[in-house]
């Protein structure tokens, strides 16, 4: 934190000494979002926030000035998603899902301007995929998987382009996990019906065993690093998860009983 904030000392002083220059706005602007960065693995999340929104306010000038910079508004796109992030832990929602919003619509006509660049199109599937979550806490279960499935047909077209390039990977896998994740969430609604329990309970057990087939790949290609086999070992034990949920609902399916109860 101390030598970001010499950075930010440092930048600030070139900023003030000539407040046209493009590299000292952007100096600037990216050393705040960092110390917002380290702030939020604190937990200082307020201060983040004053971070972010100091960091945002001195990259919307870089865009006015230049609307067309696709660098100065790839950054901002990314200042947004942090500030929404930070937003949803402090349990602003709402502000949290206007920022996410906003970055998902600069992003979109970055990448549709430039569909072969993977940086533009990674960071869209991320959007998506945060988006997600974020409607998820609130409680859009629906909307989340709307935008969970976007994230996934976006990480599946870059793995189609590059199917030899790993770094995809990890965001293939995660947006099947995160499709089964929403689908969970609807399955164990008290509302549900039995027979729509089962169907979303196979469902989810479907893009888990999808994104289990993802991580092993990733291993058989020697990529076999802790956050790999971790994610890995976490979507075996959801799939054994499903697998007994399954099982439940079956074995109640067994009494007519419990099925026409299940459909009212």
């Amino acid at each position: 934190m101390e030598v970001y904030r010499k950075l930010l000392k440092v930048s600030a002083e070139l900023l003030n000494a000539d407040q046209t220059s493009y590299f000292n706005q952007h100096s600037q602007a990216y050393t705040l979002k960092n110390i917002g960065e380290v702030l939020t693995v604190t937990g200082d999340w307020n201060a983040a926030l004053e971070n972010y929104r100091q960091a945002i306010a001195i990259q919307q000038r870089l865009v006015q000035a230049d609307p067309q910079d696709v660098f100065a508004n790839a950054n901002l796109a990314y200042m947004l998603t942090d500030m929404g992030e930070a937003l949803a832990e402090t349990k602003r929602v709402a502000s949290a899902l206007e920022q996410h919003r906003k970055a998902i619509e600069i992003v979109s006509k970055l990448s549709a301007a430039d569909k072969e660049n993977s940086l533009l199109n990674t960071h869209l599937t991320r959007s998506y995929q945060i988006y997600g979550d974020a409607l998820l806490k609130a409680g859009d279960v629906n909307a989340a998987l709307e935008f969970y499935n976007k994230a996934l047909a976006s990480a599946a077209e870059m793995a189609k382009k590059e199917p030899n390039n790993m770094d995809i990977r990890p965001a293939l896998a995660k947006g099947h996990s995160k499709i089964s994740e929403a689908q969970i969430t609807l399955a164990t609604n008290a509302m549900t019906s039995l027979p729509r329990q089962l169907e979303l309970w196979q469902a989810a057990r479907k893009h888990f065993g999808q994104s289990q087939d993802v991580y092993l790949d990733m291993q058989n290609h020697n990529l076999r690093t802790k956050p790999i086999n971790d994610a890995l070992n976490g979507v075996m034990r959801e799939i054994v998860r499903c697998d007994e949920a399954l099982a439940k609902i079956r074995l109640r399916a067994t009494s007519p009983s419990s099925l026409k109860a299940g459909t009212r």
